[in-house]
């Protein structure tokens, strides 16, 4: 370990998703900044990995998410120019359960609240646009247009490959052990360096707690299961509230195989302890409950564990630390953030250099926790 203290501006914790954007968009900034991940560039250990991702607009979870949705929609396709590569593919997307669901009447109110594009399928509706499903339970869907799925691998590499090197250091299988903030700088010490900051920012998803103990933070283990399905072009990003209340998800395939999981089934964990074998049963589970709304879907491929870090209240944490102002947060992104990662990595920036943001983030505040 280097005696030397290095100092940078701003470091970040961790290179996930959101933190290699916030790495990407600090070093167009020109600001000197280090990024810290404990694992290599592109793993498969945290909640960035799996292929795609969905992205969407009419958000069931609360109309103020659509704002920052529709900010993100704008920066994946800056993004796409930038890079000169597909990160965004809109091939539709729909919700289908009870017209008097929480999800199908949260979506409804967001899309119109916001006049984003929608329409209301009934069963035979579904069956003519969709044929592909199976729709033998659902009796209405919505459905939108401009949803779709992102890159996620692709995405990770163009914030990586492209960060301005002049302004930018990125550490890799370097794992942080302790952070020390002072009233002036922070020091953070991991098992090969010593470095010190003028601002922090924790991007480290389902280890996030370790950093920051006082927020209220939770791992969970996921799965999801890549299946043989034929390339038919009427598939879109689907969720289906199955009969066994299950929130089942799936995207179109590709090359073949189509990827599906489960949104709510999940149990508590530790990420450094978490169990990544993928039982059996856990396969034959979700097939059973896919295989009836997607008749065609073909053998098992592969299956991997997944990580979520979930709030009490389901949403996220993006803002400055209440106890040191010299921190700040990104965290409990659910399961549903890798969208929004270009605006939370912009929010983030304006956060550590200006200690406000453009961006309508406040609720998503840590403080609502501490009544």
């Amino acid at each position: 370990m280097s005696d030397h203290i290095q100092h940078y501006e701003v470091i970040v914790l961790g290179l996930g998703a959101m933190g290699s954007a916030v790495m990407y968009e600090l070093s167009q900034s020109k600001i000197q900044c280090l990024g810290i991940e404990q694992f290599t560039p592109i793993h498969d250990l945290g909640s960035s990995h799996g292929q795609t991702r969905v992205i969407r607009k009419a958000y069931f979870e609360h109309p103020d998410y659509v704002p920052l949705v529709l900010e993100s929609y704008k920066f994946w396709e800056k993004y796409e120019k930038e890079f000169g590569v597909e990160l965004l593919v809109k091939c539709g997307l729909f919700t289908s359960t009870d017209l008097d669901h929480p999800v199908y009447q949260g979506s409804r109110l967001s899309a119109q609240k916001h006049y984003v594009e929608f329409e209301e399928l009934n069963q035979i509706d579904l069956a003519v646009k969709f044929p592909s499903f199976s729709f033998f339970d659902q009796k209405f869907a919505l459905y939108e247009p401009s949803g779709g799925y992102l890159f996620a691998e692709r995405a990770l590499e163009c914030w990586q490959k492209n960060i301005h090197e002049k302004y930018a250091t990125l550490q890799f299988e370097e794992k942080v052990q302790n952070i020390e903030p002072e009233s002036s700088k922070v020091t953070v010490t991991t098992n090969k360096n010593i470095y010190s900051c003028d601002q922090l920012i924790v991007c480290a998803g389902a280890w996030a707690k370790k950093f920051i103990p006082h927020v209220p933070l939770q791992a969970y283990r996921m799965t999801y299961h890549v299946f043989e399905h034929d390339d038919a072009k009427d598939i879109p990003i689907f969720f289906f509230n199955t009969p066994k209340n299950n929130w089942l998800y799936g995207f179109p395939p590709i090359d073949g195989k189509m990827k599906i999981a489960y949104h709510n089934v999940h149990e508590p964990c530790d990420p450094d302890t978490v169990n990544r074998f993928v039982q059996q049963k856990e396969i034959e589970s979700i097939y059973e409950e896919a295989r009836a709304y997607l008749p065609k879907l073909g053998k098992h491929v592969f299956s991997k564990v997944c990580l979520y870090t979930m709030t009490p209240d389901e949403h996220f944490i993006v803002c400055k630390c209440s106890k040191y102002n010299n921190i700040n947060i990104a965290a409990g992104f659910s399961g549903h953030g890798f969208k929004f990662s270009p605006v939370v990595a912009r929010a983030l920036v304006d956060l550590a250099t200006q200690g406000k943001s453009i961006y309508p983030i406040e609720f998503l505040h840590s403080d609502r926790f501490s009544n």
